[in-house]
């Protein structure tokens, strides 16, 4: 058996090709017109979203006289990744009703999904950690404080945040994309194509740099292989909305480029050492998070692939 192959994760893909009902585009450029087009629709959900928070404001600006600061038109980061939930309905209909595709081919399983949950969380949290220790004992970040008044309430909603907003987001590049791609090409295509638009979708990020984007990249190859070695979404959700929230409210860091400005702990970024910490992009953009996604991708390539329920079942009907 070829160690780094992904030969053993075409029964997952087989759940789409062996359903009569599925009608998923053939045509690789074609598909990815389609997911551009989604995409966008996902954006102008968001954008819209957006303008309905905003009338309650405008209404009050209205009445009293007073015109909006310009920070009053800008929805805080808490509060836009609630607005992801319009890309997970998104993609829903288009997978469910234009596809014809059952939701388990989305790795929306029953089987283990508060298990796989659980272990993603504590496996974001541990990896995002050990990406900054090695920030650390490198000389890229120094400690600054533990934050003494923490808004427990909001820190409570930006975790809700984040599981929702990682979610849509593994929906949306693993469950849709890559596993459409994957129904009529090899699953080395469909791993890659998926994890390259993953990072493409964050290039309006402040701080962006070449060393982000292989990052990105990177994480989506781990993301990928997780989701088909698991066959399921529920641990690289968790994965995912767990790196996030200890990125961003555990530690303190920017995360993909954005700020958040509510933290358990706080570090400082050490000057000269962009190349290790991410700079303005966080540590995302940096070698530390580097280390710990090659890691992380060998060890998914070394892991054995979890028997699909048909397969379980095949088994137990010849052992009777």
């Amino acid at each position: 058996m070829n160690t780094f192959s992904l030969r053993e994760t075409e029964p997952v893909f087989d759940r789409i090709r062996k359903d009569p009902r599925a009608r998923v585009i053939r045509n690789i450029v074609l598909l990815l017109l389609v997911f551009v087009a989604l995409w966008i629709s996902d954006v102008i959900v968001q954008t819209l979203a957006s303008i309905v928070v905003m009338i309650p404001k405008m209404i009050a600006s209205m009445a009293t006289g007073k015109p909006l600061q310009p920070e009053e038109l800008n929805i805080g980061m808490r509060e836009a990744l609630f607005f992801t939930i319009g890309c997970i309905v998104v993609c829903l209909i288009f997978s469910l009703a234009i596809e014809r595709r059952k939701a388990r081919t989305l790795g929306l399983t029953k089987r283990h999904c508060v298990r796989d949950y659980l272990i993603g969380a504590v496996l974001g949290v541990a990896m995002m950690g050990a990406a900054v220790m090695i920030e650390w004992a490198g000389g890229g970040v120094r400690f600054v404080e533990v934050v003494k008044e923490i808004p427990v309430v909001s820190m409570i909603i930006y975790f809700i945040g984040w599981m929702i907003q990682g979610f849509s987001e593994e929906l949306m590049f693993r469950g849709v994309y890559m596993m459409s791609t994957g129904t009529h090409h090899k699953p080395v295509t469909a791993v890659v194509i998926s994890s390259v638009l993953f990072a493409c979708a964050h290039l309006g990020n402040d701080g962006i740099s070449f060393f982000a984007m292989v990052n990105l990249i990177l994480f989506g190859v781990f993301a990928a292989i997780y989701f088909l070695r698991t066959d399921s979404i529920w641990g690289i959700a968790a994965i995912h909305s767990m790196w996030n929230a200890a990125q961003g409210n555990v530690f303190g860091f920017k995360v993909s480029g954005n700020e958040i400005p509510e933290t358990f702990l706080r570090f400082a970024q050490t000057d000269g050492h962009t190349w290790l910490n991410g700079g303005a992009f966080g540590p995302e953009g940096g070698a530390a998070v580097t280390i710990v996604l090659l890691t992380g991708i060998v060890i998914m390539f070394l892991l054995p692939q979890r028997k699909t329920e048909d397969a379980i079942a095949t088994q137990a009907a010849a052992e009777e």
